[in-house]
């Protein structure tokens, strides 16, 4: 009845004549900017209560909608304000360990409904899989309506590829980031991660981002919103297939030159990958290990890089075939971290430690490093007794020039300036 009608309204054309201005846009699309925001305010209320019907209906009249603003290519103010909203509504579902379904109000708060369930089935029929606490996964309760995430999930495939405005392909990436690291809504569907993840990646290295219409003049890159969702993949290795897999390791090495923004995460994922992925790995590490030495030491990236090279340590048969190039390089990125001068007691005590490691599973004679590394030790000695000496020389002069002026200020010294500036206005005096 009244879910149609307001459906009606939200599927008029959205498409305006080029030379309509802002409010005049606002104003003859006013109708179908309330009837979508209508249907939201409804799935929002309805999912938390009875009867279930309405939420199934609404939600596929949202997905209808849409679908058709990407087939037709709307590209007003208007639709792009649309397809925002219904985004950040759909996107914003959860799950919790009985599949509830649930949406996520702010960071912390989420409020789970009692009748609408994920459609897990793969998860449960083999509910012991995905036990929390001990207690096994639920079966959906007869009667009780469920929503097929799946749908959602290819709608945002949609966006990925479909989308020219930078606004909506930016708040899909910062809710798909955040999406990912709810690993039982992601895992209860069949959707394809193995497409999301290609056309993320294919994303990252299109030319698209750099075009997209409404980018602000001040805005960072799109691809500094794609690398953390690439880096919440990581976790879902077992459900990609080699290839995806390999694409996925290549993107994250592209993202350590990046920008400073997405090369922290990029560590840390490909840290992640070292352990979750060692056949792709084995295939990468020489081009790993060259972009790792192009990244810039900093304190921010201490920790995360010198992980990195302590799980790659631990694992010889992916530094099987290093050259003693490789291992200098290695070395070179290890000391880089261990002058105190720029970094923490822990960074130079972890860095000496990996350090030691390396050195000790060195395949190769050892001899042709032990001078590369004592150079290396030495230079940065020597940076540290000359920064000692020119503090040491600093507070000297800082003492001299405290010392003369307290000799200055004393009542000695005070009277004995006075009475020769007396002198001196006397002399002036006699001359005049």
């Amino acid at each position: 009845g009244i879910v149609h009608i307001i459906y009606k309204v939200s599927s008029r054309s959205l498409d305006v004549p080029a030379d309509m201005t802002g409010a005049e846009e606002e104003q003859a699309l006013q109708d179908a900017k309330l009837a979508v925001a209508g249907l939201v305010a409804i799935f929002k209320h309805k999912l938390l209560h009875l009867p279930t019907s309405h939420v199934d209906l609404v939600f596929q009249l949202l997905m209808s909608h849409m679908k058709k603003q990407y087939e037709m290519g709307y590209a007003s103010h208007v639709a792009v304000l649309l397809r925002m909203i219904v985004f950040d509504c759909l996107l914003s579902l959860r799950a919790n360990s009985h599949l509830r379904l649930g949406l996520q109000e702010n960071a912390e708060i989420v409020s789970f409904s009692n009748f609408i369930y994920c459609d897990g089935r793969d998860l449960l029929q083999n509910a012991e899989s995905l036990c929390m606490d001990g207690e096994i996964l639920p079966r959906v309760p007869t009667g009780h309506s469920t929503l097929h995430f799946a749908d959602v999930m290819h709608l945002v495939e949609i966006g990925l590829e479909q989308e020219k405005h930078y606004s909506v392909l930016d708040a899909i990436l910062r809710q798909l980031s955040s999406l990912l690291h709810h690993r039982i809504l992601i895992l209860s569907t069949d959707c394809d991660l193995n497409n999301l993840s290609r056309l993320l990646c294919e994303l990252a290295k299109s030319s698209r981002r750099c075009s997209l219409k409404g980018m602000p003049i001040t805005a960072a890159d799109i691809s500094m919103q794609i690398y953390p969702v690439l880096t919440a993949l990581v976790p879902y290795c077992g459900k990609l297939t080699k290839s995806s897999q390999l694409l996925l390791v290549q993107s994250l090495e592209n993202g350590l030159v990046a920008g400073k923004q997405s090369c922290r995460a990029c560590v840390v994922a490909l840290s992640l990958s070292i352990l979750e992925m060692q056949s792709i790995i084995v295939q990468r590490v020489e081009s790993l290990v060259h972009r790792l030495t192009l990244v810039s030491p900093s304190p921010s990236l201490a920790a995360p890089v010198l992980e990195l090279l302590s799980n790659l340590v631990q694992i010889s048969c992916l530094y099987a075939n290093f050259n003693p190039e490789h291992y200098k390089s290695v070395f070179a990125m290890i000391l880089a971290y261990v002058d105190p001068a720029q970094f923490s007691l822990y960074i130079v005590t972890l860095a000496h430690h990996v350090l030691a490691l390396w050195f000790i599973r060195c395949r190769l004679p050892r001899k042709h490093f032990v001078t590369f590394i004592l150079n290396k030790l030495r230079q940065i000695a020597n940076h540290l007794q000359n920064a000692v000496k020119a503090i040491t020389l600093q507070q000297e002069q800082n003492q001299a020039h405290q010392h003369a002026y307290e000799s200055l200020s004393s009542p000695a010294s005070v009277g004995h300036l006075t009475a020769h500036h007396q002198q001196q206005q006397q002399h002036q005096q006699q001359q005049q």
